[in-house]
């Protein structure tokens, strides 16, 4: 971990773990993705300093500044006096990457979410990392993992917590409500947040475009009848369709896919009305 000495607005000062270094000159800003040495010995992005410093892949230095395992936060709790007012040192340093309720999250808004939508599904923002966290329950509505999506250009743009099994998982079980029978498939946790939006609380989203063998085992025990098959209108959309209705035809559920009527990419670009439509008459 890069140890962090003091926390200005946006900026951490942390000792520069490639030098001897008395009087912190690492400075990295996560919200600009920007990180300096003042001693020479880096300049560049914020998540290229994590990498170095661990030694890991870039991809793998954005995990674990989600993770919370990038920084040790340890000397400022100290000086704050801080340690006896925090339950847990996870909880200071989630305080420290500025994790909130996010109702007013203009990205959100622009693409049609809902205010009640991102407090019902209990959608965090950081603006000091400039990522939404949406959180992750079971069916017994535990918190088992959380997605983080970038609202910048960093790749990739979605990542899941560390030890988290997507295969294990259908996201929206904990809120789903199934209607005569019928059950919605969609493919990213956004997609399923907006359908339940639509009118449409009977859906789950598989969280990438395949569906394993737990995963079927899951929709196989709820009580319906038939599955929509809401995946992207791409490729990769298509040949998920195609592999999931053998998959679901082989536990006995007849399966409809959804046709999209213009050029959308997938149900969150559709026409509000159209998309109601075309679901209702599958």
């Amino acid at each position: 971990m890069i140890m962090v000495d003091k926390v200005v607005d946006d900026e951490f000062l942390c000792f520069c773990p490639w030098h001897p270094d008395d009087n912190p000159s690492l400075n990295i800003n996560l919200r600009k993705n920007a990180a300096i040495c003042f001693a020479g010995c880096y300049s560049g992005d914020a998540v290229g300093a994590v990498a170095k410093a661990e030694g890991v892949t870039k991809t793998k230095a954005h995990q674990l500044i989600l993770d919370n395992l990038a920084f040790d936060f340890s000397g400022v709790m100290k000086s704050l006096g801080a340690e006896e007012n925090h339950t847990s040192f996870t909880d200071f340093r989630d305080e420290n990457l500025g994790w909130k309720i996010a109702a007013n999250l203009g990205y959100l808004l622009k693409r049609g979410f809902s205010q009640s939508s991102i407090v019902l599904w209990g959608i965090e923002y950081s603006e000091i990392i400039r990522h939404i966290r949406i959180p992750i329950f079971n069916q017994e509505e535990e918190l088992i993992g959380c997605i983080y999506r970038t609202i910048d250009d960093l790749k990739p743009k979605y990542l899941y917590n560390k030890g988290l099994s997507k295969k294990n998982i259908l996201f929206g079980i904990n809120n789903i409500r199934i209607a005569n029978g019928k059950l919605n498939l969609v493919e990213g946790a956004l997609d399923c947040i907006w359908m339940h939006q639509c009118g449409f609380p009977n859906t789950l989203a598989i969280l990438g475009s395949n569906l394993s063998k737990e995963q079927c085992e899951i929709v196989k025990s709820l009580e319906i009848d038939i599955v929509h098959l809401c995946m992207d209108n791409d490729f990769a959309g298509m040949l998920a369709t195609k592999n999931m209705k053998k998959q679901l035809k082989a536990i006995n559920l007849n399966c409809k896919s959804l046709v999209y009527p213009d050029e959308s990419k997938d149900v969150q670009e559709m026409d509000f009305a159209k998309l109601v439509s075309a679901v209702r008459r599958l």
